[in-house]
């Protein structure tokens, strides 16, 4: 497979079973999202773990409603900036696996349609370009994902005689310790709610 992304939505069905007589069919759009998104999140997927992720998620193995779970046209698309619509979709699709809530994947989706492309480079007004989803926060302007900050003291509450015994290095790795939960928490919260 090649890292060349096209923008519109190819849903021609490819099977990405490695098993005789199985072919969990995944679109060609999804497939070809698959390297930018082991790049861009670090992770190790195959086109076969991003359908059986998928097809936990949306019941159906229709192709082409698999395929709109990326869709960030009309607003973006190459001729506005061919690397936030490549980051974008590649969010869509890290999202929809990591979080399995068509909802929340929704709610990202209209966010990057509705959002003033036109503006990215025009302003420096990031939150124009920046929503809290699936317990994250996605950075359309800087192209990153990342855990919102979460204080331990405010989310943890420790004692009195607790928190006199935490120091400053301490604090701050506690701090980075319940960011990184609190992200983890919102996802595992939406599993249990959809019966995961």
């Amino acid at each position: 497979m090649n890292d060349r992304l096209d923008f519109y939505l190819d849903s021609t069905c490819i099977c990405t079973s490695t098993q005789s007589g199985h072919c969990d069919p995944l679109p060609q759009n999804i497939i070809d999202l698959v390297p930018s998104l082991n790049r861009v999140f670090l992770s190790n997927r195959t086109s076969n773990d991003v359908y059986n992720n998928i097809r936990l998620t949306q019941s159906s193995a229709n192709c082409a409603s698999q395929s709109v779970l990326v869709d960030v046209a009309p607003a973006l698309t190459s001729q506005i900036s061919e690397n936030v619509t490549r980051w974008a979709q590649t969010a869509l699709l890290w999202n929809m696996i990591e979080s399995q809530n068509l909802t929340a994947n929704a709610a990202l989706q209209k966010f990057i349609q509705t959002a003033p492309w036109h503006a990215l480079n025009t302003t420096g007004e990031a939150s124009l370009f920046t929503i809290m989803e699936s317990g994250f926060i996605f950075d359309f302007a800087a192209l990153e994902v990342r855990e919102p900050n979460v204080s331990f003291v405010v989310m943890g509450q420790p004692a009195a005689a607790q928190l006199s015994q935490t120091g400053s290095t301490a604090r701050s790795a506690l701090d980075r310790m319940y960011s990184f939960a609190s992200g983890g928490w919102i996802i595992l919260k939406n599993h249990i709610k959809a019966g995961l």
